[in-house]
């Protein structure tokens, strides 16, 4: 359910004050963002991605090849890529560096089974620069892919790398065809892999565990229609791997949240039956349970505290219990979008809040410059309801020039940030052209110099247009 205007209000006269000026909101309620614990986390967080990459490389025979110096540059993007944070690496400037990089790794020759994946992966399947219409999708293609895919899976990275290269495949197949030889071959070598993942102690397997098991448990709803099916495959799994309780009652906990709102739906409450909130508050109240013994197994898991707040919205949380679980988050990992994301949930009006609440804390989230993890930006109101630069509701929305003026604040302090983004500035170019503010558009549009991010076009007419109102000489 996607509900907008919530926070398309009269903006206060003294609106620079507060997107500069510590306000009141800020002792009451602090948004955790301790210099100390951002520059801890994110070194962690390049220290395992290193470990699993680099590292791995360094020890091998390949590292006397002519091509090891490009493709440990490529590992190194790639580390600086997954160090900025786990919502943004695949729409930043750290994605197109780690692209260009490993493009070169590849002309150089690099025989890396990583290289060679990420080259089929990320730049001949999945270039953010490459239309999804001039891709195309051939039977060769498929054939490298699987080829790629195959060689690492077998190669000596850790299977916290390999488990997604297997997860990748399989599900490319299954789109295509379905329930075939292929595709079950492709998934009896991911459960494989899933299993060698699952016995390994390290944290980035552990947190690799997690991100991949709520694949798992998204695609077995959609193939089966019974999200129980996944649960049970994966249950078993790290039973076999006497997997850590905290991590077994993690992701169980955001299971049974998925199977409260499967029985809730996404309409209003008004739309859902008597049984329906039935299953949806039984499941709720088991997830709580779940996540509450994950957290006191385990309190350095930032990933418990910010799946309670799903259930803080839906359960009615009093806002100190609410403000606990996501001070624990963002303590743990200050750079945690969506705990921030889960907070503005419980504050919009529709669940627990107010518009000036949820207000306050949009502003908050801008004070916090935090634009690595993407935070500020929960100060548009477009990007808050995850709508699409093209989706038609974002004319009448931004008719009200104060929620105009928070689209542009949160666009104008990312490029501050990142100048080179293009991700920020095609974005910001298709919103003005969607509300026919093409003035205000025409220095991102510029600034792309003919290169958009063009996974926000469906097809090349979309393109066509959006060049057309901004250069229509050149058409």
């Amino acid at each position: 359910m996607v509900l907008v205007g919530c926070l398309v209000d009269t903006l206060p006269a003294d609106e620079n004050q507060l997107l500069s000026t510590p306000q009141e909101i800020d002792k009451k309620y602090p948004l955790p963002q301790d210099p100390a614990t951002i520059k801890k986390v994110r070194e962690t967080r390049y220290a395992e991605n290193k470990a699993a990459t680099l590292d791995v490389f360094k020890a091998s025979l390949n590292a006397k090849k002519p091509w090891a110096d490009a493709t440990r540059e490529a590992m190194e993007a790639y580390c600086r890529r997954m160090s900025r944070g786990l919502i943004t690496p695949a729409n930043s400037i750290e994605h197109m560096d780690f692209l260009t990089r490993v493009k070169s790794a590849a002309e150089a020759g690099s025989d890396d089974p990583l290289i060679v994946y990420w080259n089929v992966r990320f730049l001949e399947r999945n270039d953010p620069t490459v239309g999804v219409w001039e891709l195309g999708k051939t039977r060769e293609k498929r054939d490298r892919f699987k080829s790629a895919v195959t060689r690492l899976t077998e190669s000596k990275y850790p299977a916290s790398i390999r488990v997604n290269a297997a997860w990748n495949y399989a599900m490319d197949v299954h789109r295509s065809d379905g329930e075939s030889e292929e595709f079950l071959a492709a998934e009896r070598v991911f459960w494989r892999t899933f299993g060698e993942l699952l016995v390994a102690k390290d944290g980035f397997s552990q947190w690799t565990t997690h991100d991949i098991s709520q694949h798992i448990l998204t695609h077995y709803h959609g193939r089966t229609q019974n999200r129980a099916t996944g649960w049970k495959k994966v249950e078993g799994a790290m039973i076999d791997a006497k997997v850590p309780d905290h991590l077994r009652f993690l992701v169980e906990g955001e299971y049974l949240i998925a199977k409260a709102w499967d029985a809730r739906g996404t309409g209003y409450a008004s739309s859902v039956t008597k049984e329906g909130w039935k299953v949806f508050r039984e499941n709720l109240a088991d997830a709580k349970y779940r996540l509450e013994r994950a957290w006191v197994a385990d309190k350095t898991n930032a990933a418990t505290a910010t799946a309670m707040l799903t259930v803080a919205y839906g359960q009615g949380f009093e806002r100190d219990e609410m403000e606990t679980w996501f001070r624990r988050a963002m303590e743990l990992d200050p750079d945690n979008y969506l705990a921030c994301n889960g907070k503005m949930e419980w504050l919009m009006p529709r669940w627990h809040g107010t518009a000036e609440s949820a207000r306050e804390f949009a502003y908050q989230c801008y004070r916090t410059r935090n634009w690595s993890a993407q935070i500020p930006l929960l100060l548009d109101p477009t990007a808050k309801e995850r709508l699409s630069p093209t989706d038609p509701r974002l004319k009448p929305m931004l008719v009200d020039e104060d929620a105009w003026a928070r689209v542009k604040a949160a666009h104008d302090g990312y490029v501050n940030a990142y100048p080179k983004d293009k991700w920020i500035r095609t974005r910001f170019a298709l919103i003005c052209e969607t509300t026919d503010r093409l003035d205000e558009g025409r220095s991102a549009f510029t600034a792309l110099e003919g290169k958009p991010w063009k996974w926000f076009f469906k097809d090349k007419q979309a393109l066509e247009r959006f060049e057309a109102r901004y250069a229509p000489e050149k058409r």
